[in-house]
Parts: structure tokens; C-alpha cells; sequence
């Protein structure tokens, strides 16, 4: 919303100067703005206003300094003025009137053109009438008196294809007109809609022992800012046949201040200023004790969950430290930096600025969870050796130049390993069955499950291909319930998370089957 009439001067009664933006720092959930000023002070205290800054500012985060001259700030404020104005200035709006105006004017001359085509067609018509009525009258007609007939009703003819020709061009241009005209007066309408414009400036009082230039910068947070991480990893081949993932990292921003940031320099924050450092409160936890009764004496009743296994960091991959970054280190911010100028729009629209580029040696390998989907994902495990660590956030997966899809990684630490999912093997399928019995033995009641697994891997390519299929048992957290893996031929158990590792070779055009066979008993007093 702009007014070229509006002058800051009308609602400042000090000398203004604009205050370009300079720096600016992005965090969380809002960005700290520094502006600089060249402004001519005379000696002794005076006011001087600074323009740029935007409605959305925090008052009390405004700091006011002197670079380089001796002269102090004795003080500042924030001033914020409301006025009406219309969405468009005067001199566009003028633009939009001629352009109604003319509009309106080619409708009325359509109108008048079609209603003296309308009226020669009708004239038309009354002729062909009247040739029609007179020609039974005539006298005997000669060859020369058909002649003058037969032009005649070809004339008429003609008059009449013409005027309908036209009545159907003017119509359609009448139409269009009707829309150019309807066009022209809704946007002079949105153009003269008014609206409150709200503007924002920086009052300082400043003391100045002589009459001289200083240079006056200002720092103060907005809201309405903020940034996130972004990656982008291209999996290729180096020129000697090694893979190699390049992890390119881009910060997206976004702003819609109202203020106009152009050729800034940019900064990207992992500080969360607006976080209280005070620690949470602390209130008693009260734990109420009972009896059991007596359907609960008698039976224990076990149920199955699914449990997520935290682990930190990953299995696989070299680790360049010794000890992995802490709640201490790990925790401490970073800022990154971009190279060279940025210029964003306050449109709310995001922005990206490519922050680093590395190229680090990698592994790919195939991975399956049957009882998760049936594709095979390549995985890819690397080392992040980077000067600044990775940033959790999207990632977009591009292989071999082309994109495969989007993913997204946790914090990784400098010299920690990371994994990346690579896409989907097309050449392998897989297919998983699950077959349960349960038997109760008569005399003691006890109760056994027996539950097998099969996974059937098929490879239609020409090669053969490694992979690792991980399928997963129940692990009994009760003395009463008693888990015992019974056949897992080529697999590795994990017994305390219940994992089984299969790493396994299909052979061109094969198949390949995997059988996990469990063996779950309990008492007769084991509700399952």
C-alpha cells in the first residue's frame, strides 16, 4: 500500500533521514535488523528521526549508538503513525480512470453500431417482404422483367447476409466490451479502496559537541522472520568409479515485515532468544497406592506394543571424535554466513541462500523392512566432516542427476557418521507372510504360540544383488511369558531389541527365501 503524497515530514516534527538496513540477523521466530545513518548534527542536544524500520519492531529492543565521532545518545523512541490511504497513488489511479473511462465509451459506440446494423436488417427484411407479396401480382413477366426481379431479390439477399454477418461480429464484440469495461472498474475500485497504512519511525536525541556529520546505527528485532535449514544431497560418481555425496545447504527465509531489506548483509542463528533461561518449575507428583483384586491375583494379563528404540547417533559409518557433542557443547548456537549481499522482499514468500557445499565419500548399500513396505531403499552412510555441523531439516535426494525424492535428517555433530535414504531398487521385489498357530497343552494349561515369518526376495535384473532384510520379534519384559527364537538360518538376532539382520545375495533373475520362526509360551494364568 504506497500514497506519493504521504511525507514522513507531516508526522515528524524533527529532521528525518532514511536509515538503510545493513545486517540482518535471522533466528527461530523473528530477525535482528541493524540500520545506519549519515546525519549533519549541530552542537548541542537535538532530535533527528530515522525512517526504515517497520511497524512490527520490539520497543525494547531498540539499541541507538554513535560509531567513530564523540557524541552520545541521550535517548530514543519508537514512533508510530496511523493514516488512511488508498491502495493505489493518485497518478495510477488517474491511469485506471482514463482506461475506465475509455472503456466505457468503445461499449456506447458498440451499442449505437449494433443497433444500425439492427435497423438496416430490419429494412432488409421489410424489402424481401414486399418483393415477396408484389411478385404474384406482377403481369406476364418478359426475360427482361426477370432479370430486374432476380437482381433485386439478389441484392436484398446480399443487404440481409451482410447486416447478419455484422450483428454476429458486433456481438461478439460487444461482449468482450461488456468484460474489458466490467475489468477496468473493478480494478479502479480496488485502486480507490482505502485502508489504514500504518508507518514506523526511530526518534533520537542525540548531544553533539560541535557542529559535524556522525553515523548512527541502530538495532532493534522484528517479528514476522524467521529461517529454516535446508539440504539438498546429490549422490554421483567420482571420475575414478568412488561414490561421493555432495551435501549443499541452503537457508530458507522468510520475512514480511513491511520493510524493505536490499544488498544486506545476512546471517542465519540457531539462537532462540525468545527462550526463557529461567528453569521450569518443579510440583510434587503424587502416587496413590492399592490392593489387587482378586481377577487380578489370579490372572496376569499381557498385551503387545510396538516400542521405539532411541539410540544415539548410528551403528555404522567411521567417527572422527572421540565423544559425541553434548547437552554442553553440542547444544552451544552457530551462525552461518552466506557470501556476498542479499536482497528479500517482504512478501512472505520464502527465499533461499546457499550457506555451504561439501563433497564427502560415502557407502550405498540396500536395506528392506518387509513388515513396513515392500520396496528395497538404497542407503547411503557417510561422514560429516564439515566446519559447522549438520542442521536438522528437509532434504532433497538427487542420484546419478536426477531427483528421486525428499527425506530428512536429525543434528548430526562434526566427525559423526549420518544416513540418507537413496531412493528405491526397482530390480528387487519382496513379499511377506506371517502364519500363527496356538496350542494349550490339557493337563497344565500351558500356551504356546508358534508364529513363522517368510520373506520371498526376487531379483529381476540381470546381476546379482546384496541387501540386508531386518525383520523383528516380541521380547517378553515378564518372567510368566518365555520368547525363543526356534530358526533364523542366515540371520543375526538382537535379543535385547528384538531385531533380526538378514544379509543376503539374490542372484540374477532368482529368488530368495528368509524364514524366522518364534516360539512364544507362557502359563496357563497368562491372559494373551
Amino acid at each position: 500500500m504506497t500514497d506519493s503524497n504521504f511525507q514522513p515530514e507531516s508526522w515528524s516534527e524533527h529532521p528525518t533521514v532514511q536509515a538503510p538496513a545493513v545486517q540482518v540477523t535471522f533466528f527461530e521466530d523473528r530477525a535482528e535488523v541493524v540500520r545506519r545513518a549519515s546525519v549533519h548534527m549541530p552542537q548541542g542536544r537535538s532530535w533527528v528521526t530515522l525512517l526504515g524500520p517497520g511497524v512490527l519492531l520490539d520497543d525494547a529492543s531498540v539499541v541507538v549508538q554513535v560509531i567513530g565521532q564523540k557524541a552520545r545518545v541521550l535517548g530514543s523512541r519508537v514512533l508510530r503513525h496511523k493514516r488512511s490511504a488508498t491502495a493505489l497513488p493518485s497518478h495510477e489511479l488517474e491511469e485506471l480512470e482514463k482506461a475506465a473511462q475509455q472503456a466505457q465509451q468503445e461499449h456506447k459506440r458498440l451499442l449505437q453500431a449494433l443497433d444500425r446494423v439492427q435497423r438496416k436488417r430490419q429494412r432488409s427484411s421489410a424489402w424481401l417482404d414486399l418483393w415477396s407479396r408484389a411478385l404474384p401480382r406482377a403481369p406476364q413477366p418478359s426475360p427482361q422483367n426477370l432479370e430486374d426481379w432476380k437482381a433485386a431479390i439478389e441484392k436484398i439477399e446480399a443487404q440481409m447476409t451482410e447486416a447478419l454477418d455484422r450483428t454476429s461480429e458486433l456481438g461478439r464484440a460487444l461482449q468482450q466490451a461488456k468484460r474489458a469495461e466490467k475489468q477496468a472498474n473493478l480494478r479502479l475500485e480496488a485502486g480507490k479502496r482505502v485502508s489504514p497504512d500504518y508507518r514506523a519511525a526511530l526518534e533520537v536525541q542525540i548531544e553533539s559537541p560541535a557542529d559535524q556529520t556522525i553515523e548512527i546505527e541502530a538495532r532493534y528485532r522484528t517479528a514476522c522472520a524467521l529461517w529454516r535449514p535446508e539440504h539438498l544431497a546429490r549422490l554421483q560418481t567420482t571420475p575414478e568409479g568412488e561414490l561421493e555425496v555432495e551435501v549443499q545447504t541452503v537457508a530458507t527465509a522468510w520475512q514480511a515485515t513491511g520493510e524493505v531489506w536490499e544488498g544486506v548483509r545476512c546471517k542465519f542463528s540457531t539462537a532462540r532468544p525468545a527462550h526463557a533461561a529461567s528453569p521450569p518449575l518443579l510440583s510434587e507428583d503424587l502416587l496413590v497406592s492399592r490392593r489387587k483384586t482378586e481377577q487380578e491375583r489370579k490372572y496376569v494379563r499381557v498385551e503387545q506394543r510396538d516400542e521405539q528404540v532411541a539410540t544415539v547417533g548410528i551403528d555404522r559409518g567411521t567417527r572422527q571424535v572421540e565423544e559425541m557433542p553434548g547437552l554442553d557443547d553440542g547444544g552451544e548456537p552457530v551462525s552461518f554466513e552466506p557470501e556476498g549481499p542479499c536482497s528479500i522482499a517482504s512478501d512472505g514468500h520464502p527465499f533461499r541462500v546457499e550457506l555451504s557445499s561439501r563433497k564427502l565419500p560415502c557407502k550405498l548399500d540396500r536395506i528392506a523392512y518387509p513388515e513396513l513396505g515392500e520396496a528395497i531403499h538404497f542407503r547411503m552412510t557417510s561422514t560429516w566432516d564439515g566446519k559447522m555441523p549438520l542442521l536438522a531439516g528437509p532434504v532433497w535426494i538427487a542420484r546419478q542427476g536426477a531427483m528421486i525424492g525428499r527425506s530428512k535428517t536429525s543434528f548430526v555433530g562434526q566427525g559423526e557418521p549420518f544416513e540418507l535414504g537413496m531412493g528405491v531398487d526397482d530390480g528387487l521385489r519382496v513379499r511377506r507372510t506371517v502364519e500363527e498357530k496356538r496350542d494349550t497343552t490339557l493337563v497344565m494349561g500351558k500356551q504356546r504360540i508358534t508364529r513363522t515369518i517368510k520373506v520371498f526376495l526376487r531379483n529381476l535384473s540381470d546381476s546379482e544383488r546384496a541387501l540386508r532384510v531386518v525383520e523383528r520379534y516380541p521380547v517378553s519384559e515378564i518372567e510368566d511369558v518365555n520368547v525363543e527364537l526356534v530358526s533364523y538360518r542366515e540371520g543375526k538376532p538382537e535379543p535385547r531389541d528384538g531385531f533380526v539382520h538378514f544379509d543376503v545375495t539374490v542372484p540374477g533373475h532368482g529368488t530368495k527365501e528368509l524364514v524366522l520362526e518364534v516360539r512364544i509360551e507362557a502359563s496357563s494364568r497368562v491372559v494373551m
